[in-house]
């Protein structure tokens, strides 16, 4: 029995993993997988840390925006108001705030009522009321639309079309100082975001 005994290998020799504890420990390191769920969580972690960031960026241009919408809209105020006193000068009669975009708009085109009503986001009487006023001071004119009979096109009479167009030139002279400093380059970039911005206010307007 005893001589069985020793010719049997050690215990050790057969498993060293299991009768050193200390070697299972590092071997078990060493062959360690990582947990795949760990990286994604990371990921996770990674992408709401990102949008996050990203809304932040967001606000902050939208009050960067917002912020110079206001500072134009006082700028327009003021503008608005050199603008009709000019044209107070120009055609020496009384005008409303309510003639300055009536007569902006037809500057650019004739338009029925209905159009310039729709263009100007006011009702039909409202606008009808406006131009009576501007065609008896002489600004303005009515035709009869050849295409059709029962309508009316409204246009800007020959002292309108001067009053607006000395106007213009003013208010252009004193947009040449505001921008002295901007390059070609920059008033080509800013022209069609200011116009597409003023497009997408527009739509909002409309809902």
């Amino acid at each position: 029995m005893d001589a069985l005994i020793t010719t049997l290998p050690r215990a050790d020799t057969l498993c060293p993993l299991i009768t050193s504890p200390v070697h299972l420990h590092s071997t078990m390191l060493g062959r360690q997988t990582p947990d795949p769920r760990a990286n994604l969580f990371s990921k996770r972690r990674q992408v709401s840390e990102a949008m996050v960031n990203a809304e932040d960026r967001r606000e902050q241009q939208l009050r960067r925006v917002d912020a110079a919408l206001l500072r134009v809209a006082e700028s327009s105020v003021r503008g608005r108001e050199l603008a009709l006193d000019d044209l107070r000068w120009q055609t020496r009669v009384e005008l409303s705030h309510a003639s300055l975009p009536v007569l902006s708009r037809l500057n650019e085109q004739p338009m029925r009522l209905t159009e310039l009503a729709a263009a100007l986001r006011v009702s039909g009487p409202a606008v009808s009321r406006q131009v009576q006023l501007l065609q008896e001071k002489g600004l303005v004119e009515r035709m009869h639309d050849e295409s059709d009979g029962r309508a009316t096109i409204v246009r800007l009479s020959p002292k309108g079309v001067e009053a607006v167009t000395k106007a213009a030139n003013t208010r252009r002279a004193l947009l040449r100082q505001v921008l002295a400093d901007w390059t070609d380059e920059y008033i080509e970039q800013a022209s069609p975001v200011l116009e597409r911005l003023a497009g997408e206010l527009a739509k909002w307007d409309h809902r």
